[in-house]
């Protein structure tokens, strides 16, 4: 369980970004949350699912950083456009 982490949203006209951090680094003894959840797949498939994306990877001073960015328009489609 990291010792520290961060979350930073920013929200422009068209999308939200989320970013969550953390230092990598772990507290002895730390109590480990129990599954049962769908994890980063679930967020990959929540954001997806509303035209957004997920992207994650290992930060150079150690830790993780996870980014979202969904969209906050209305996708259109054809069925918004009569025929």
């Amino acid at each position: 369980m990291p010792a520290r982490a961060a979350i930073r949203l920013v929200y422009a006209y068209d999308r939200l970004t989320v970013t969550v951090t953390d230092d990598g680094s772990t507290q002895p003894n730390a109590p480990v949350a129990a599954g049962g959840g769908y994890g980063l797949i679930g967020v990959r498939e929540r954001a997806g699912s509303a035209g957004g994306r997920v992207g994650t990877g290992h930060r150079p001073g150690g830790g993780v950083e996870v980014v979202s960015e969904l969209p906050l328009l209305a996708r259109k489609t054809n069925e918004s456009h009569p025929a």
